[in-house]
């Protein structure tokens, strides 16, 4: 219902380049590939990284019509001109009203300030005006972005292979996310992965889980799409299954955006820490696993009382029995606000609940089912979800909106190159290691649950505050 399970996957699979039809010192300064179904040429090649960049490459066919909503088929082949990747496309997606008020995260960080305003929990009913679409959607979005060293060319057909870095970002299912199609844990572990390394950030899980509730979804999406049957859906023009697509996040409640993976027995065959807890998954893939201090507050709406928070919990886990709401708001998180339960107002109180239940008790579910792993913690201020991934790719010359990366909150550039480092010897070799200020490497998790915390008084270990009887029950409880 967040982002994506596994934000970052690190693939160490032999990666083969297709046929190069024109190298670098032909007539063509730029690669072109030939991957049997398409040629295509390299957007441009960076001289100080020393790489290629092969841009909205399609790996399937077109999913309109009646392959909408259905398992991808392969891309026709068409090699009559040379794809450059130029035609700029993006899946559609869209923004709940929600993300459009929480301005006032800043000033609650920096003076505990709650604003004297309603955010309310529950979704809005007027779903007839959405925010507006950015025009380069469209339903024909299956194309990915391929970076390739210019040392990788050079060793084309001669044996080598090279470490693959795949990224799936997250974005809620909403906001032009993707999912990797597989994890550790999918189809209960009975497959091998498809890979051999992966570092997962901040994995979130919110499952859908009562039958009825999932048809309640899918009736809603057929209202906003004005049919009756998929097979209707499937013949809509893609502006009208946009629409649709648009209403039914607009119609979220505070905190998330509509959709959400769900059990369906095959693909995703149980509650993903059940399995983990049940030895359904697969135990040879090395695993990297990160979490941030302060993942909830994002998603927590400015409450001020008791009902507030109630409200919130029941619209966030809206197939959770009644006791387990009472245990929630009662036992877990009770309205104790003197700092010993780790909050000391409503929204610390709904940020905590937030992020131990949808993002870091899984951290701690797969460090325990995986035994003797690399974990770590982001914990730079404020420590807010995905405030790691700037670090991921952080770039000194990189400004976003006339800003540095990374001036908002003070410059943390150590610690940024810190975590590429850590990712790019794990991709490589299945070892996090740096030769940055700090550890020379990310130690492992083991039975004393010690994790590798980043922060800005440096790099140093700590017992995982995940480690409580607050995960323990968040791992063992079904909510159905």
């Amino acid at each position: 219902m967040y982002c994506s399970f596994g934000a970052l996957g690190a693939v160490t699979l032999a990666f083969v380049l297709p046929g190069v039809v024109a190298a670098q010192n032909s007539s063509d300064p730029l690669p072109v590939l030939d991957f049997g179904y398409a040629l295509h040429r390299a957007a441009d090649f960076n001289e100080t990284g020393g790489y290629y960049n092969f841009s909205n490459i399609r790996y399937a066919a077109p999913p309109l019509g009646d392959l909408r909503f259905r398992a991808p088929e392969p891309p026709a082949i068409d090699r009559s001109v040379i794809q450059d990747g130029s035609e700029s496309r993006i899946c559609p997606q869209n923004y709940p009203p929600w993300m459009a008020t929480i301005g006032w995260v800043p000033e609650y960080l920096l003076s505990g300030t709650v604003p004297n305003t309603t955010a309310e929990a529950r979704p809005s009913t007027n779903t007839s005006s959405t925010p507006p679409r950015d025009p380069s959607q469209d339903g024909d979005c299956l194309f990915l972005d391929v970076v390739v060293s210019q040392e990788a060319f050079k060793k084309a057909g001669q044996g080598y292979g090279a470490p693959v870095l795949v990224w799936i970002y997250g974005g809620g299912y909403a906001i032009g996310s993707k999912t990797s199609g597989y994890d550790p844990r999918t189809y209960g572990g009975r497959e091998p992965a498809p890979f051999q390394q992966a570092i997962i950030q901040s994995p979130a899980w919110t499952p859908i889980a009562a039958t009825y509730t999932q048809e309640q979804r899918f009736q809603d999406f057929l209202r906003f799409a004005n049919v009756s049957s998929l097979a209707e859906a499937r013949g809509l023009p893609t502006d009208q299954l946009m629409d649709a697509n648009d209403r039914q996040i607009f119609a979220s409640p505070y905190g998330s955006y509509g959709f959400g993976p769900s059990v369906d027995g095959v693909f995703v065959t149980q509650d993903p820490k059940a399995a983990l807890a049940q030895g359904h998954f697969d135990a040879s893939v090395r695993i990297m696993v990160g979490q941030n201090s302060n993942e909830g507050l994002l998603f927590t709406p400015p409450i001020t009382d008791d009902a507030q928070y109630l409200d919130f919990v029941r619209s966030n886990f809206p197939t959770a029995r009644d006791d387990a709401i009472d245990h929630i708001t009662n036992t877990l998180y009770p309205p104790i606000f003197d700092g010993s339960r780790g909050y000391r107002d409503q929204v610390g109180r709904a940020a905590l609940t937030m992020g131990e239940g949808t993002f870091v008790c899984n951290a701690y579910a797969l460090d325990r089912a995986y035994g003797n792993r690399s974990s770590y913690l982001f914990d730079v201020f404020p420590g807010l979800h995905a405030q790691d991934v700037e670090h991921t790719f952080y770039k000194p010359d990189v400004v976003y909106q006339g800003l540095p990366v990374l001036t908002m909150w003070g410059d943390n550039q150590t610690i940024a190159y810190v975590m590429q480092d850590y990712f790019t010897s794990f991709a490589i070799q299945g070892i996090p290691e740096s030769q940055e200020d700090g550890l020379s490497d990310v130690l492992t998790y083991g039975d004393d649950v010690t994790l590798t915390v980043l922060s800005k008084d440096g790099i140093v270990t700590r017992r995982d505050p995940a480690a409580n009887e607050r995960c323990a029950w968040w791992q063992t409880v079904l909510i159905d």
